[in-house]
């Protein structure tokens, strides 16, 4: 179904097929349109040969390895296999090397997980969020016998994810789909702006009178849509950022600081430390850190790899932001930078760059509240005002 969606967006599907029908695998594809309660829809077959091969994860990842892709693809695939031998093995009680996949090593997992990262590098590799996970209900039969759904294996690919059951009583998310979603997404949770490109709807085998069987794929613009509530001024900017908080209780004032020194190298765009009384009334620190989409993951590794803790909080929320402009103004001799921020047309804020203080403080032997005040002089007298 994602691939179905994927191809739906790209229009690529004899493409697609042609190149996957040549690897060599025990698999016939075929790609169609369909219609799903009256919804248009690309539907993806991949027929198995009877009798395929047996694959456990060392011949996954060695077939991967010489699969006539690149090097990235490869290594996203493997990525998302890496994972579901790692929950398999989990589940069964057995080392990830000796695990056997059985439906997941058939032919058809490795033309869907290839495949999904295949077409998502026609994407240029956007990013991936998802809404909160659908599994199904009841009970299904596999070839380890009746297991509850959903399985002991999506259950372990989708831990620290909302997901809820829904009405349909069968398995609705594979461990397929959620090992590519978890390993190469992320999830997103209450209200997320989105500004649509295309949309690509892929369609199931089954029919359900309930829900249409589809996977919806929404092409966005990475920009975020101002909310119109709140563009109240073209000088301010709507956007969203991550929010990342913890609490530390057991790092000295020097390692606090190292921290700190890390946490703005890995992206944050600001960060606010405040003290306090924990648990057993240890001293602590509560840890604030903002940062955009591309330095999340980034920031997340540093606040595990450079501090003790051992969980974080995150959240996306709204933010509004002022037009600034920069530019530099000479002050006896020294040049500073100084940042205009405006609201409805005007400045309404202008600071000079501390460290330009710091140097004209030095070169004309000033104290801090002269070298501000003189600052403040030449900007009065540049723009005119008193």
């Amino acid at each position: 179904m994602l691939l179905g969606a994927m191809l739906d967006i790209l229009g690529c599907g004899i493409e697609f097929r042609d190149r996957f029908q040549s690897l060599g695998l025990s698999a016939e594809i075929h790609v169609r349109p369909t219609e799903k309660n009256h919804l248009r829809c690309t539907k993806v077959d991949v027929e198995t040969r009877p009798n395929p091969a047996i694959r456990h994860p060392a011949d996954i990842c060695a077939f991967i390895a010489a699969a006539p892709f690149s090097e990235t693809v490869k290594e996203k695939a493997s990525a998302v296999f890496e994972r579901i031998f790692t929950a398999e093995a989990s589940v069964h009680g057995e080392a990830p090397d000796h695990v056997h996949l059985h439906e997941l090593g058939a032919d058809d997992s490795l033309i869907d997980i290839l495949g999904f990262c295949w077409l998502w590098e026609k994407l240029e590799f956007a990013p991936i969020v998802y809404s909160t996970l659908v599994t199904g209900r009841g009970q299904i039969r596999t070839q380890h016998g009746l297991l509850p759904v959903p399985p002991p294996a999506v259950l372990k690919l989708i831990e620290g994810n909302e997901f809820r059951t829904g009405d349909i009583e069968t398995e609705v998310l594979t461990p397929t789909g959620a090992a590519l979603l978890t390993t190469l997404g992320k999830q997103v949770g209450g209200e997320f702006l989105l500004r649509p490109i295309k949309t690509g709807i892929g369609a199931g085998d089954r029919s359900f009178p309930q829900v249409p069987n589809i996977v919806r794929v929404i092409l966005t613009e990475s920009a975020p849509l101002p909310d119109p509530a709140i563009a109240i001024d073209e000088d301010v900017e709507a956007d969203q950022i991550w929010v990342l908080e913890t609490f530390l209780d057991d790092l000295t004032g020097e390692q606090m600081g190292y921290f700190q020194e890390k946490m703005t190298e890995a992206g944050a765009l600001d960060l606010f430390i405040t003290q306090g009384i924990m648990k057993k009334g240890r001293p602590g620190y509560h840890v604030t850190a903002l940062c955009r989409d591309d330095r999340e993951t980034e920031l997340i590794a540093a606040v595990f790899r450079e501090s003790s803790a051992i969980g974080l909080r995150r959240r996306r929320e709204h933010r509004l932001v002022l037009r600034r402009e920069s530019r530099s103004l000479p002050v006896e001799g020294v040049d500073v930078s100084i940042k205009t921020a405006y609201f409805k047309g005007q400045p309404v804020n202008r600071k000079p760059e501390f460290e330009d203080l710091r140097r004209l403080v030095r070169e004309q032997n000033l104290t801090l509240k002269q070298a501000a005040e003189r600052v403040r002089k030449e900007i009065d007298e540049q723009d005119g005002s008193k």
